[in-house]
């Protein structure tokens, strides 16, 4: 499943069939589409409408969307637990009501609807963008800065290096629950998740010799693939995707405006 933006912020989620690269009906959801988080029976997928402030679950079977849920304010990432039983939705930055850098995770459970809000606290990043269930209770965030590769991408601008691109692994067992806490300028630092920094990924791509001007400035994706053997072995892998905003053109980040074969 892949979802598309028209130009205007019109929403869909397709259908595509890997082994014959066949596409299939568009599904209309809600405004500016972010992410897809699919039960693990396949009968459902969730979208999250970042433009909307929504998640909108299809039918696989029927091919039709259902009512949209209300999660507040810009939704970036969206996950479903191993179990299919709660589906987790996280800001990408604060709301309005809301401190600058604290964030709200808001899950669903997938059978009686009943939702939950909890606090998750940027601590280097500006915001979220991304979030990848682990397990029931655990789960990766990807929060990061605007810097690296096509942040700036005309000609004109002045390149910049990546410096945050980190995954923090967190844990909603025992979080509180801050539905109730509302603004103005609620901090919600004091009821932030447990999280842990699980990787650095410009660290790991520089240690890789990946130039940091080479680094996508929006890492937005996040996907569990399949386990490999290696020696014996077995080993998860974890895919990282960016966000390229269907630019045109990116300028060569090595060499200075003005310059006529930057890009």
């Amino acid at each position: 499943w892949v979802d598309v933006e028209e130009n205007g912020g019109a929403g869909f989620v397709v259908p595509v069939e890997l082994a014959k690269m066949k596409v299939g009906t568009p599904v209309a959801v809600g405004k500016a589409p972010a992410g897809i988080a699919i039960t693990p029976d396949g009968s459902t997928v969730y979208v999250v409408n970042n433009g909307a402030g929504s998640v909108t679950p299809v039918d696989t079977a029927t091919m039709k969307a259902g009512p949209a849920i209300p999660v507040g304010s810009s939704p970036d990432g969206i996950a479903i637990t191993p179990d299919g039983k709660l589906l987790v939705g996280i800001m990408q930055a604060n709301l309005e009501q809301d401190k600058k850098k604290s964030l709200r995770i808001v899950t669903i459970e997938t059978g009686s609807g009943a939702t939950h809000e909890y606090a998750y606290q940027l601590t280097v990043g500006s915001g979220v963008s991304e979030i990848v269930a682990v397990n029931n209770h655990q789960f990766l965030v990807d929060e990061r800065d605007g810097s690296g590769m096509a942040d700036t991408p005309l000609l004109t601008d002045p390149a910049s290096a990546a410096d945050v691109k980190k995954l923090f692994l967190i844990d909603l067992a025992g979080a509180t629950d801050i539905t109730a806490i509302a603004g103005p300028n609620a901090n919600l630092s004091a009821y932030a998740v447990a999280k842990t920094e699980f990787l650095d990924i410009v660290a790991k791509l520089n240690a890789a010799g990946v130039d940091s001007y080479l680094i996508p400035s929006k890492i937005e994706g996040l996907a569990f693939g399949q386990d490999v053997v290696i020696d014996g072995v077995t080993k998860h892998t974890l895919y990282v995707s960016n966000d390229n905003d269907f630019l045109a053109t990116i300028a060569d980040p090595f060499k200075l405006p003005g310059d006529a074969t930057r890009g």
